[in-house]
């Protein structure tokens, strides 16, 4: 496990009864039975992170399974010199960092908490012990992984290939699809808190080759940039334009089960007059312009 000095426990942890309900929202805990479940509540342990800290490094040792409770982490590929990209981000109730879990191998990647977050550490033995008794569970996890190779993969070739205004576009276009209030018509705000070194650091990019894609955007009218990291575009089409119409979205988080109440954890898009609400929904596939109000794809 990593250093307990990088990680900060919560002053005020979520109840059993809020942990077990955070726990049912994920769809592969959703398919264990009760008692099962309960076993794996009462074996974990809640930590709290502030935007910085580290989840995992890499070359870590994978002790547990992770589950977003609350916030935002993003994972990290990291270069010899240095340098490191954003390849995942996961927002409650996503699990991750298991990819290495069942191989036995340390971690690829760094995870750091973009967000106040709050991740449940479930010991590996536990974890795998309740799948390995639950054909659905470990049908549901199958998916999950095989979702999370995909992509890196896409990461992995956008990073080399794609020009930094569309990995830009990318990532906004990524949060918009976490986000559970959507623009029908007009503006769409964006309020991720993100510090222009932050957002160069996530695309492996420059602060100054961020802010020259942020004045063309301005110049041609379609963004506005807001105080305290805040972006607003002037339609999420002009957003869709700019981005790779191959786009699997950055953020990870896995559509409801059956009976799964969704809780939103990434805020990120503003209320505002033309917006309605929108129940939670599979967010890995390509978005494709519809020529009405947006909606989130089925």
């Amino acid at each position: 496990m990593p250093p307990s000095g990088r990680h900060k426990r919560s002053p005020e942890p979520p109840s059993t009864v809020d942990t077990l309900r955070a726990l049912r929202r994920n769809p592969v805990l959703a398919a264990l039975d009760a008692a099962c479940l309960g076993r794996l509540a009462a074996r974990l342990t809640l930590r709290s992170f502030r935007p910085g800290d580290v989840v995992f490094d890499v070359g870590e040792p994978v002790h547990s399974a992770k589950v977003m409770i609350g916030g935002v982490v993003g994972e990290f590929g990291c270069g010899p010199d240095g340098s490191s990209v954003l390849m995942k981000v996961f927002t409650s109730p996503g699990l991750f960092g298991d990819m290495e879990l069942f191989w036995g191998w340390t971690h690829f990647h760094r995870a750091e908490a973009l967000t106040e977050s709050t991740v449940a550490f479930i010991p590996n033995d536990d974890f795998q012990e309740a799948l390995r008794h639950n054909a659905r569970a470990c049908f549901l996890m199958t998916k999950d992984i095989a979702g999370c190779v995909a992509l890196l993969s896409y990461q992995l070739q956008a990073t080399l290939l794609l020009p930094l205004e569309v990995r830009l576009a990318n990532f906004f276009l990524s949060v918009a699809k976490a986000a559970t209030v959507v623009p029908t018509i007009g503006r769409l705000e964006l309020r991720l808190g993100l510090s222009q070194p932050m957002l160069a650091r996530c695309l492996g990019a420059t602060e100054r080759s961020i802010s020259r894609a942020f004045a063309k955007w301005k110049k041609e009218g379609w963004l506005r940039l807001l105080p305290r990291g805040g972006h607003e575009f002037r339609s999420l089409e002009d957003l869709m334009e700019h981005a790779d119409d191959g786009l699997i979205s950055l953020v990870r988080r896995p559509p409801l089960g059956d009976g799964v109440t969704a809780d939103p954890t990434l805020n990120a898009l503003q209320t505002a007059p033309g917006r309605r609400s929108h129940a939670e929904e599979p967010l890995q596939e390509p978005l494709q312009p519809t020529g009405g109000p947006f909606r989130l794809p089925a």
